[in-house]
């Protein structure tokens, strides 16, 4: 009763200068009985009244008091009863982020979805694709769990993510918090599969290189992300003891320990960076050494490096971890670091996703434009043996070379016999490949490659007759790469 009859006495003392915060007696005096004991004796330690500027603190060591009192002694409803209290007395606005977080999170998933539809698509060998390979089944993998976190986000939203804590019935926080749990190894997963993605595409532009020292650090880093995946999939599942305090800690008087939070937290952000760093790196000095002009060069590191944005969005969500450990007002404080953890993961997809589907929309644009790109066409399906290109080395190539069939001799020049399809191919980045000569010697040949996927099209040739074309540099590196990954043009160890 003496906190209550000095808010009374406080109340209707007008002479003090200081500023005073206007007191709701009834609704102070509603409040609980621990409320009320546990700010007589706290708030009376640190010489405050409600009535005082004092009492409108949100950190320090006079909150942190009153705040593992009402922990210790009053119910859930108690507590927050205490804090709409004061956020009643002091005036704090009411504040509700959660519909822009969910209108963001929500475009940004629609957007990534259609990148990753667009890589599918032109990965198809019906629309004269490379064909799927194991960083598009990984980016598929990795899509499953960026649809559970969009799910997380909307039951986050419904138990009151973006409000404070007081404005969110009693009932909602065991299970926004249980969500929030939900959502963290999500995160996770996606986070290194899309890297993890890049690394599997980097071993399937350069894969005739079959133990350089390219492909081995390839295998070292996406090993390491593999482990690393699992190591922090683990920690996010077992963070205490027992499991179900990681959600639970949030009630009054639910005992239970767990690893320090935000140091965690800080340790998978710095390792998640340095990987970005790495996975991004690896192939910008094989881009360098291609043989094209410095503004494709340009263009092409951009194509990589816009993953850099990903690292910027990573560290923007470092600087909300501080939050998570001991918060007073959870679904306030865990929205920033939640939607950034969205945001992340959407555009980790995207990039991840932004060679192909700069390569598909290049392909719909030649195509509706009819501009092409190169200079023949044909099915393509093997070519011949070196015992087959040697059987006289006086006869033309087209004598050796079965319909839809093509050769590179030295001189840059394409020789095969056509047919009615169209060829579809990708540019990449360099590579050192064995190219046969027709009379049987191999030599070094420059190979370029571009992930972009751009078409090359479209030579009509109705006759299948022996084909020779001169082709430039780049045009001659464009159709050795499609001979490639079509298994037209094999490579010769």
């Amino acid at each position: 009763m003496n906190l209550v009859l000095a808010v009374l006495a406080s109340a209707t003392h007008g002479a003090d200068l200081k500023p005073r915060n206007d007191i709701n007696i009834t609704a102070f005096t509603a409040l609980p009985q621990c409320a009320r004991d546990c700010g007589t004796r706290v708030l009376a330690a640190f010489q405050c009244l409600p009535t005082d500027p004092c009492f409108c603190l949100t950190e320090g060591p006079q909150v942190d008091a009153l705040s593992a009192c009402l922990m210790r002694s009053c119910t859930l409803e108690g507590a927050l009863a205490s804090q709409k209290f004061q956020a009643e007395t002091c005036g704090f606005p009411f504040r509700d982020k959660g519909p822009k977080i969910a209108a963001t999170s929500y475009a940004l998933f629609g957007v990534a979805t259609i990148f990753v539809l667009a890589r599918f698509v032109s990965r198809m060998r019906r629309l004269y694709g490379a064909g799927f390979g194991a960083d598009d089944w990984i980016v598929a993998f990795a899509y499953l769990p960026m649809v559970g976190m969009t799910i997380v986000a909307f039951f986050e939203d419904h138990y009151g993510s973006g409000r404070d804590v007081w404005t969110v019935p009693v009932s909602n926080l065991e299970p926004f918090a249980l969500w929030f749990y939900i959502g963290q190894p999500f995160y996770v997963v996606v986070t290194y599969l899309t890297k993890l993605s890049l690394v599997f595409l980097y071993l399937r532009i350069w894969h005739e290189e079959h133990m350089s020292s390219f492909r081995i650090t390839c295998w070292i880093v996406a090993t390491s992300l593999i482990m690393c995946t699992i190591g922090c999939v683990l920690a996010c599942i077992f963070p205490c003891q027992p499991i179900s305090y990681a959600w639970r800690q949030v009630l009054p008087r639910v005992t239970g320990t767990c690893s320090n939070r935000v140091a965690a937290a800080y340790a998978f952000s710095g390792i998640n960076i340095a990987y970005d760093v790495v996975v991004l790196l690896i192939p910008i000095p094989r881009f360098i050494g291609l043989k094209i002009s410095i503004y494709k060069k340009i263009g092409l590191c951009a194509c990589f490096l816009a993953g850099f944005a990903v690292t910027a969005i990573s560290i923007i969500r470092l600087t909300h971890l501080s939050s998570l450990n001991n918060s007073r007002n959870p679904t306030w404080d865990f929205a920033a670091p939640g939607f950034w953890s969205l945001v992340e993961v959407y555009c980790s997809m995207i990039c991840c996703c932004t060679p192909a589907m700069a390569g598909f929309l290049h392909r719909l644009y030649t195509e509706v434009l009819h501009r092409p790109l190169s200079y023949f066409r044909g099915s393509m399906t093997s070519v011949r043996s070196d015992s087959q290109l040697m059987q006289s080395r006086h006869e033309s190539a087209g004598q050796f070379l079965g319909e839809g069939e093509i050769y590179i001799d030295e001189k840059g020049r394409v020789r095969g016999r056509n047919t009615s399809d169209v060829v579809h191919v990708e540019k990449a980045a360099s590579e050192q490949a064995r190219i046969p000569s027709l009379d049987g010697k191999e030599r070094p040949k420059e190979v370029a490659r571009f992930p972009s996927e751009a078409n090359v099209v479209q030579t009509v040739l109705q006759e299948p007759r022996p084909v020779i074309m001169r082709l430039s540099d780049e045009e001659e590196q464009e159709v050795i790469f499609a001979a490639r990954q079509r298994g037209i043009l094999k490579t010769y160890e």
